[in-house]
């Protein structure tokens, strides 16, 4: 009853609620849709297809990650964020960043599309690429709305142009069965979010002008962003990257299926803690209240607690699920879902303590806690690919996570936000619930076990 009340309210425990419920039902519609259009493409299209647009893919994330520049945590973080002339700079910074991401990509496809022996990537990525100068002219409103945690429209239009760009994308495959109907399919979904951004969201309209007082802040706040987005493409997609160079192309699509699906619950749990958890931070510091730090806890205990609910039935059932969904081609990626959703438990704990910095304006510290987290997970990447071959990625997230959460309860440590009971609760679930998942998959995962220790040479 208290729950119903609250989200009539119009203050911040109402929006916030909202704002939960409505990022949980985006973010579910959205990997809804995807997983429905995997389901369909995969029996229009070969697996290596899959395979090279997860290079693509993983070009173009590292491309947007490099270049990050933080516009929307700045207008949601910055005092002056919602004046016309802050976003109208902000908005100016995006465009030019997204037409250095356009070119960039332009004059990187040949030496990618020789680096991993596929000569069609040198065709495909200017045009996947240009996914980057459309959201370049994405409205500001829609961060605005994320500020104040209204994300009622915003939510209709992300599901609606998502439906409409996977629609195109299935019909092209089906016209020309051809990793081209993936390419340029993809810029579909932008096309309709940029037009809707502008003509369907409410707020400030965008024009360009320029502040240089607002550009200061921006490079200020954004230059510690770019440093820990760049850290984050290395914790995010360098397993694939690394992969692709040694493994298959239909290697690659096995393991990207089963990424797909095992990291399920850490974006949505990324989602919950930027939409949610952020502006609780950011408004009701932790360190100022005890009565703050109890509703950050209970709010974060909503969050992991929900995330953590997805990634136990994935770790329990992964095989099943897989073998359910796909067709034969794709069997081997069930076991890797299992082994995968087991070794992404610990990064769910930790995934939020980084909103933490951001809300309370300090990138720097948070940009430093992204390097050495890059940089312990990378490290422990190479060592495992080259030691234990697929299964080596596969497990890195487990290990990384456990010997990086000290150090991040040391960052967090000015901000009085460490949960220390939340955090070995959780902890105690993921030992339980890893026995069980290879318990009860033992049959599944022992072909993957065998391949890494055959791999060693034992």
């Amino acid at each position: 009853m208290k729950t119903l009340t609250a989200l009539k309210e119009d203050g911040l425990r109402g929006r916030s609620i909202r704002g939960a419920l409505l990022t949980g039902l985006n973010f579910g519609s959205q990997n809804a849709l995807r997983l429905a259009g995997n389901l369909v493409l995969t029996r229009l299209l070969f697996p290596e297809a899959f395979g090279i647009m997860a290079l693509v893919q993983v070009f173009l994330t590292g491309l947007n990650m490099f270049s990050d520049l933080g516009v929307r945590a700045s207008i949601v973080q910055n005092k002056q964020g919602a004046e016309p002339l802050f976003l109208d700079t902000a908005w100016v910074f995006q465009i030019g960043r997204g037409f250095v991401l356009w070119g960039a990509t332009c004059l990187l496809a040949k030496p990618m599309s020789v680096f991993y022996d596929a000569p069609i990537l040198y065709q495909l990525l200017p045009v996947a690429g240009f996914v980057a100068v459309i959201q370049g002219f994405n409205s500001t409103k829609m961060a605005m709305a994320s500020r104040e945690i209204k994300l009622g429209r915003l939510t209709v239009i992300s599901m609606t142009t998502r439906f409409l760009g996977l629609l195109a994308i299935v019909l092209l495959a089906w016209w020309w069965q051809s990793v081209w109907a993936l390419a340029i399919g993809s810029l579909v979904a932008p096309l309709i979010t940029l037009v809707a951004s502008h003509l369907l969201m409410p707020g400030h309209n965008n024009r360009f002008r320029f502040d240089p007082d607002a550009a200061k802040s921006l490079i200020k706040f954004g230059k510690f962003i770019f440093i820990s987005t760049l850290a984050g493409f290395m914790i995010s997609q360098a397993d694939r990257a690394i992969l692709g160079k040694f493994i298959t192309l239909s290697e690659l699509a096995y393991y990207n299926i089963a990424f797909f699906l095992a990291t399920v619950p850490r974006m949505i749990a990324q989602r919950l803690s930027d939409a949610v958890l952020f502006p609780l931070y950011s408004r009701r510091p932790p360190a100022e209240s005890v009565e703050n730090y109890r509703n950050l806890a209970k709010a974060r205990l909503g969050v992991v607690g929900a995330t953590f609910a997805i990634a136990v039935i994935l770790a329990l059932a992964g095989d099943l699920i897989i073998r359910f969904l796909y067709d034969a081609r794709y069997a081997s990626a069930g076991p890797l879902l299992v082994l995968m959703a087991v070794a992404n438990l610990p990064k769910l704990v930790t995934s939020n303590y980084g909103s933490m910095l951001l809300a309370r304006g300090d990138s720097k510290r948070f940009a430093v806690m992204m390097v050495c987290s890059a940089m312990l997970q990378t490290g422990i990447l190479v060592l495992g690919i080259i030691n234990f071959g697929i299964l080596g990625a596969v497990f890195t997230p487990f290990v990384a996570g456990i010997l990086f959460y000290p150090v991040s309860i040391w960052f967090i440590r000015p901000y009085k936000g460490w949960m220390p009971g939340q955090d070995l609760l959780f902890g105690l679930i993921t030992c339980v619930i890893g026995t069980l998942a290879v318990w009860i998959n033992f049959d599944a995962i022992r072909v993957p076990v065998a391949a890494a220790l055959a791999f060693t040479g034992l």
